[in-house]
């Protein structure tokens, strides 16, 4: 009897995190991990966004940025469909955080690359612009389908609210942190910085689908079957549509 009543009281943090949503007792440690990890990432990217724009512009100029951005839309065509399907096959195993871990140390290896090359002042403006251009996509969308895989409909729907706080909060500390940082440390800092916080986010990754209680979880695991060929859907939408046509054009 007493186990279960200390079942039902909230902890301090979950007591601190209903003042944001409605959370339940057992649900805290997850939604902490989760929201840690949201605000992490946001503040990975927005510290490496504070660098995009002089290392572009002192490799080329404005010119370079819109080539840069063609390359960039064409890779994202190309990788998302591919990247979506190695997702939905690792989440039918039970274990789509595998593949999003490998997908963040990439990325955390790529800023290694980046400051070796830095360091012997290669110029790394156009690749760094394309490079961050997908790592800002691929982070944040699968992180989110991350997030919606662990938690069923009813917990989804109040919990994510403090994912989305924390995520927004996140955006707001890097934005914050690399003015301060960028003169003492420079590209090399803020790279190194970046790829810190993606390492941090890996453990996180890998603490949160224990931390979710049973009553919690998404039941309905996605299917493995299908999925190969779901991939074309998004281009279905987009060709159907002439209004997302004339966005895409735009923006490439």
């Amino acid at each position: 009897m007493a186990v279960a009543e200390d079942h039902q009281r909230h902890s301090w943090y979950e007591r601190l995190l209903n003042l944001i949503s409605v959370v339940k007792p057992g649900e805290g440690r997850s939604c902490v991990l989760l929201t840690a990890n949201a605000t992490i990432l946001m503040a990975c990217y927005y510290l490496l966004k504070v660098i995009r724009e002089p290392l572009i512009l002192a490799y080329g100029g404005a010119e370079y940025k819109s080539y840069a951005t063609a390359i960039q839309a064409f890779v994202l065509m190309l990788l998302i469909p591919v990247f979506s399907v190695l997702y939905h096959r690792h989440a039918a195993s039970s274990k789509p955080g595998t593949i999003i871990n490998r997908v963040l140390l990439f990325f955390a290896s790529n800023l290694l690359i980046f400051i070796f090359l830095d360091y012997i002042n290669i110029n790394i403006g156009v690749a760094f612009y394309v490079w961050l251009g997908i790592f800002s996509v691929m982070v944040v969308a699968q992180f989110w389908a991350f997030a919606a895989d662990s938690y069923n409909v009813r917990v989804g729907q109040r919990l994510f609210v403090i994912l989305a706080v924390g995520s927004t909060l996140g955006s707001w500390l890097g934005a914050k942190l690399a003015g301060p940082i960028f003169p003492y440390f420079g590209v090399p800092g803020i790279l190194f910085l970046a790829m810190t916080a993606l390492v941090v986010s890996v453990f996180l990754t890998r603490m949160t689908p224990a931390a979710i209680p049973e009553e919690a979880s998404n039941e309905e695991k996605p299917q493995k079957e299908g999925h190969e060929n779901n991939w074309k859907d998004g281009f279905t939408v987009v060709f159907q549509s002439r209004y997302l046509l004339l966005i895409a054009a735009f923006v490439v």
